[in-house]
């Protein structure tokens, strides 16, 4: 095993590339890789629990609200100096849709593996239960670790551009 590796954690549309130590055996832990991943989340703001898109105001609307999809709409971006009274804060007024945990803990977070590292989109998992399950992975830069929150499925789908 290198000693250290960059890991993809991924999870539905989300992506978040870390580096990551493991050339000692005591870091070669479930643990380890789950609070890695808990600190990468929680610095980047917390973890979405669904997908929103937000409306020309900056509104957060979930998928499902959405009436017309016509790809000429051109979203203005809002400008960066806005008044305090302008911003716009999602609250628990905006609806269960737009949930963001601010903060989340090991015990919330799961992680996996592909039962077939060459096709990781196939979301096919095995869980990383046990210690020995990741002393026995082979890691490579750029590996794929799904990981979910609670008690979801692990599915991840791969990034797509749309011209």
């Amino acid at each position: 095993m290198d000693s250290s590796t960059i890991i993809k954690y991924k999870r539905s549309k989300a992506t978040y590339v870390a580096y990551v130590d493991l050339h000692l055996k005591s870091q070669q832990t479930v643990q380890n890789l789950v609070s890695h991943l808990v600190d990468v989340l929680n610095g980047s703001g917390g973890l979405l629990l669904k997908e929103v898109d937000e409306d020309a105001d900056g509104i957060a609307v979930p998928k499902s609200e959405h009436l017309d999809d016509d790809d000429d709409d051109i979203v203005v971006p809002k400008s960066e100096y806005l008044d305090e009274d302008d911003v716009v804060v999602n609250d628990a007024s905006a609806g269960a849709d737009s949930v963001k945990v601010e903060s989340v803990s090991s015990d919330d977070i799961r992680i996996a593996v592909a039962k077939d590292k060459t096709t990781p989109y196939a979301n096919e998992w095995l869980e990383l239960s046990d210690d020995s399950m990741v002393t026995s992975l082979e890691f490579k830069d750029y590996m794929v670790l799904a990981f979910a929150y609670g008690d979801e499925e692990f599915y991840i789908t791969e990034g797509v551009y749309d011209e």
